[in-house]
């Protein structure tokens, strides 16, 4: 949930009596990352969550700063993310602390959380990226991770992503650890376990990431492109 607040800065313009307004939304959203301890894990194995950072934290949204707040609650997990170029998933090993821990996770992408110890929620704490924003899709047939920029739930086309007939979205079942495919032809299908409008696509929540197949040629509706001075905080 994110919980918002606007603040303004204020400024009287001498010469012409005008009011110059800067608005910045600040606030956090819970993500919940699923461990040993999940329900319907009865083997206690470390567990995957797909997940985004769905706030600009300002410092460069590193995975240290991001998880921070977790110290050693942390050590042993492991934070996948994903190569466009290489098509390939790259892990980041937290053993008292990150590999990498300059790795940037911003608003837009996505990554795997990968924890081997009990359930816990992360607090993301940031601002609300300017509009327009740009989910990093790349304008090449391959896979991808994004998510919505701005912290908002729906249907994928609401939140402003324009697919390809032939793309496949691809959605990650919790409880069964698996990926769910949603595909695009003339409409989308249905994802077991999702709700999905045939028209605008697989519902997504705050803080959740999709798995992306673009599979044409580099044109410009490859991107997940939100744009909007105002939008509904939730």
């Amino acid at each position: 949930m994110l919980m918002g607040a606007a603040a303004f800065a204020v400024g009287a313009l001498s010469s012409s009596a005008q009011t110059v307004y800067s608005v910045n939304v600040v606030g956090y959203v819970n993500t919940v990352m699923y461990g040993t301890n999940a329900p319907g894990n009865a083997a206690h194995h470390a567990q995957y969550t797909l997940v985004s950072n769905p706030l600009d934290n300002g410092s460069g949204n590193t995975v240290q700063q991001l998880f921070a707040a977790q110290g050693s609650n942390i050590y042993g997990d492991t934070v996948y993310y994903f190569s466009p170029s290489g098509q390939t998933f790259l892990a980041n090993f937290n053993s008292y602390g990150w590999g990498t821990p300059t790795l940037p996770l911003p608003p837009g992408g996505g990554f795997f959380f990968l924890n081997a110890g009990s359930t816990f929620t992360n607090t993301f704490v940031g601002t609300v990226v300017q509009s327009p924003a740009i989910a990093p899709i790349p304008l090449i047939p391959g896979y991808s991770l994004a998510s919505s920029t701005f912290p908002e739930s729906g249907f994928v086309q609401d939140l402003g992503l324009n697919a390809n007939n032939g793309d496949t979205i691809y959605l990650f079942s919790q409880s069964g650890q698996t990926f769910i495919a949603s595909f695009n032809s003339y409409g989308w299908g249905a994802a077991p376990g999702f709700t999905v409008d045939p028209v605008k696509g697989p519902y997504v929540t705050n803080g959740s990431s999709i798995f992306y197949l673009n599979t044409q040629v580099p044109h410009a509706t490859n991107f997940w492109t939100q744009s909007g001075t105002a939008f509904t905080v939730h």
